[in-house]
């Protein structure tokens, strides 16, 4: 059986990303394009708009994982490639020590109470979500 060439297999990975910035880029622009046409509607009710400008760009998050999967399942066949990707990995894993460090020096020399009461409803989040997916992993 003969070999398939790395250009080959990057290719779809290549030509999947171009599509999706194609298309992260053309859809908040129409979307932009609806509430300057529609200025009297996005006033009224600015908080539903908000929350779907939330959802747009939750959605080209989430579409941009389908090339990142493609890529890694290209790249994991390479030592040195994937080994520079778990070390980014690691490194972005070593921030969330330092959210915490700088979410807790914010409550510290905030003087608002509602600010205060906030960071105090973040700190629960940084402890949970881990233990939940750790937990959701090995049931």
């Amino acid at each position: 059986m003969k070999p398939v060439s790395r250009r080959v297999q990057s290719e779809p990975t290549t030509l999947l990303y171009a599509a999706v910035v194609g298309w992260a880029s053309w859809l908040p622009y129409m979307r932009s394009q609806y509430e300057l046409a529609h200025a009297a509607d996005v006033d009224a009710p600015g908080g539903m708009y908000a929350f779907g400008d939330v959802t747009l760009h939750l959605l080209v998050a989430l579409v941009f994982m389908i090339p990142t999967a493609f890529l890694l399942w290209f790249v994991a066949r390479f030592e040195t490639f994937y080994t520079a990707y778990s070390w980014l990995l690691l490194v972005v894993s070593l921030t969330a020590p330092a959210v915490l460090a700088l979410s807790g020096i914010s409550r510290l020399v905030t003087r608002f109470a509602w600010a205060k009461r906030l960071t105090s409803y973040a700190f629960p989040t940084y402890f949970a979500s881990p233990r939940f997916v750790i937990r959701s992993a090995f049931m």
